[in-house]
């Protein structure tokens, strides 16, 4: 029961560095980034759609269109994702060690829980 009270513990803790995390501002404003972009892709997507409509081309150009216009927007922005997530995760890593490494011994002094 003990053991499983401290998991619990832990649980709860690691949740709620997770949950601040989630609402820093720093992860606010890449989220808020993150939507602009995608806004801004799927307009300029519609946008080449709706040119080549005009123009008369076929369904296949059209849909040509609005794929090349997606992949040269997508193409700069794919390497900036990729580092932020990378990090994202290297963070989440060292504070899951860190929670770890603090339940062993050394950290159980502080940590005690009594048992009804």
């Amino acid at each position: 029961a003990v053991e499983r009270a401290q998991t619990v513990a832990h649980m709860r803790e690691f949740g709620g560095k997770v949950r601040r995390r989630l609402t820093s501002p720093t992860s606010l404003i890449f989220s808020a980034s993150i939507g602009f972009l995608t806004a801004e892709l799927v307009s300029a997507r519609s946008r080449a759609v709706r040119a080549a409509q005009r123009s008369g081309k076929s369904k296949a150009q059209q849909k040509a269109a609005g794929k090349s216009v997606f992949a040269s927007m997508v193409k700069p922005i794919l390497p900036l994702l990729r580092v932020g997530a990378l990090g994202f995760l290297a963070k989440k890593n060292k504070d899951l060690v860190e929670t770890v490494e603090g339940s062993g011994a050394a950290g159980a002094s502080d940590m005690s829980y009594t048992v009804h």
